[in-house]
């Protein structure tokens, strides 16, 4: 049996594929081609897909960067706790739309900016988070987009600055 987390078409409210059929949660249940299953029946697979997005998507190392993302406990995201209760279904939805991403690994580090800038930028209230209203997402869409040009722009000098010749002063 083979689970792959993606968006499918055809099936907006899919999570991915079991072996090409939709996978879709009602509540914590899992529904592959509309039936009801077991999670022991996809267990192992889901498992083997949550690490493929996740590690397309944050690196080896994912449980810390998935957690913080995705606002679930750490140990909700590690293989074994994967294995015995899966995630919910807007976890998985979201970890294969970022891993269907052009460049996984760049969605994931614009993920960990996003939950930075969430938690400790704009919409920051002391230790609360507040709700994210419209108004906010747009804010932080501007500080973002800003963000993310002068990133660019300190890559391109720095990568400029390094092929330029070093001048002896002797």
């Amino acid at each position: 049996m083979r689970v792959v987390l993606r968006p499918v078409p055809e099936h907006p409210e899919a999570v991915g594929t079991v072996d090409g059929a939709p996978l879709t949660y009602e509540g914590r249940v899992p529904h592959v081609a509309g039936r009801p299953v077991e999670h022991a029946v996809i267990a192992e697979a889901l498992s083997d897909a949550v690490e493929a997005a996740a590690g397309a998507v944050f690196g080896g190392d994912y449980v810390n960067p998935l957690s913080r993302a995705t606002g679930l406990n750490r140990r909700t995201v590690t293989r074994d706790r994967v294995l015995r209760n899966g995630l919910p279904g807007w976890a998985l939805a979201f970890l294969g739309r970022a891993a269907a991403y052009e460049h996984p690994r760049a969605m994931g580090y614009m993920l960990q900016a996003a939950a930075e800038m969430s938690e400790r930028g704009i919409l920051a209230q002391g230790d609360a988070l507040p709700g994210v209203r419209p108004r906010d997402r747009e804010d932080l869409a501007v500080l973002a987009r800003l963000g993310l040009e002068e990133a660019l722009e300190l890559v391109a000098v720095a990568r400029d600055a390094k092929r330029l010749p070093v001048v002896d002063r002797e």
